[in-house]
């Protein structure tokens, strides 16, 4: 008896040394991912107004079929970072509730968006959806979502963002060549 419970001593002390070391490396990769979010956060920010989207807060649809949904926005633009939301079946096929969270930045900062609601497949039922809106910091950010995720999912905005932005330009280089067209016919005709 007395080798097993020296045996489960010295389990218990590596345990707990194992377990202090497991700590202090979470805390500082927790400390440096929130770091790096925060640099990350800086170099967005300012051209947040240019590249962000609106993003629903809200959305409600009467249940008929030729009505379209109706959705209220964030104030600001904004990037959804790590997209949460889903849908759960509760009655078969039929009906079920909105549930899940985003995680978004806006020029405010960070945002968790807590999404709640019902929806509906039977013509008639309404569905909607609406959200609680709570700033987190980087680092509660961080300890809330996955980190390769926040970072994947500004780097997928961003790429978004940027490819609409040259679509954007190329209309409007289009747009300069007609009307430079329509100028110099003007100027020919008179």
């Amino acid at each position: 008896m007395k080798d097993v419970l020296s045996e489960l001593k010295e389990v218990l002390e590596h345990a707990s040394v194992l377990a202090d070391e497991v700590a202090r490396k979470q805390e500082a990769v927790t400390t440096q991912e929130a770091e790096t979010l925060t640099r990350l956060i800086e170099l967005v920010q300012p051209i947040l107004p240019a590249v962000g989207e609106k993003i629903p807060v809200a959305a409600h649809h009467s249940g008929h079929q030729l009505h379209n949904w109706r959705y209220e926005y964030l104030k600001r633009p904004g990037l959804v970072l790590v997209d949460g939301f889903d849908r759960e079946y509760t009655d078969r096929d039929w009906r079920g509730e909105y549930t899940g969270s985003r995680l978004v930045l806006t020029a405010d900062g960070l945002l968790d968006i807590l999404r709640y609601g019902r929806w509906s497949a039977v013509q008639g039922e309404v569905s909607f959806w609406n959200s609680d809106e709570k700033p987190l910091t980087p680092r509660q950010a961080v300890e809330t979502y996955d980190f390769a995720d926040i970072v994947s999912g500004l780097a997928r905005e961003i790429k978004a963002s940027a490819e609409k932005q040259e679509r954007r330009a190329q209309e409007l280089e289009e747009r300069l060549k007609v009307l430079q067209q329509v100028q110099a016919a003007l100027k020919g005709s008179g």
